[in-house]
């Protein structure tokens, strides 16, 4: 007993040991450490360590779901329409319709036949974008543009509604193939499901 309070005493875990007392001295009644110790103090530091570690990482991913939450919140509003386009597929096309649009993809009449190329060209008032099916339904498809369009391509999607083929500027930079009404008669062209219904 004598032995293990002089090694307290030399950790400074018990300061009423003296480090001079003998090494078989009995003590009878030995007092307690009223003062923390270095292991406590060893053991507090880590539990806190750990319990802020634990609060800060909740934190950041606190920070990181507000953070994104307000970047999908600033997506522009969907802005109904109904304009031409043509979507090119390699060798394969479908001549639809821009059903709603914003700055980072559109909605469309889909075609009929599912086309697996992940990006493809589209033509519309006059502009060339690529994109890719982001999700689709029977008669519908929502794109999304490879880079963002800017206001101007937007305003000229919207201006554009409700115009006849040859009046939408989709000639303009569509496929070298393409003449208005050529899909009626190309043997390459997809129809739309919805031009399909009888």
């Amino acid at each position: 007993m004598g032995n293990l309070l002089r090694f307290e005493a030399m950790l400074g875990c018990d300061t009423t040991v003296a480090l001079t007392a003998p090494l078989d001295t009995a003590v009878s009644d030995p007092v307690r450490p009223t003062s923390i110790g270095p292991l406590s103090s060893i053991r507090e530091i880590a539990t806190f360590s750990v319990g802020f570690l634990i609060l800060l990482g909740f934190g950041g991913f606190c920070l990181l779901f507000v953070a994104n939450r307000l970047v999908l919140g600033r997506r522009s509003p969907r802005k109904i329409c109904r304009t031409p386009m043509l979507i090119s597929y390699g060798d394969q096309c479908t001549v639809t319709h821009i059903v709603d649009i914003n700055r980072q993809g559109m909605k469309i009449e889909a075609a009929q036949k599912q086309v697996e190329n992940p990006w493809f060209d589209l033509h519309f008032c006059g502009h060339k974008i690529q994109g890719k099916i982001a999700w689709r339904n029977k008669y519908y498809a929502r794109i999304k543009f490879r880079t963002r369009i800017s206001n101007e391509v937007l305003n000229d999607v919207i201006e554009k509604s409700g115009s006849p083929l040859g009046d939408s500027g989709l000639a303009k930079n569509a496929t070298p193939c393409f003449s208005v009404g050529c899909h009626t008669s190309c043997p390459r062209h997809l129809p739309t499901a919805i031009s399909e219904e009888p």
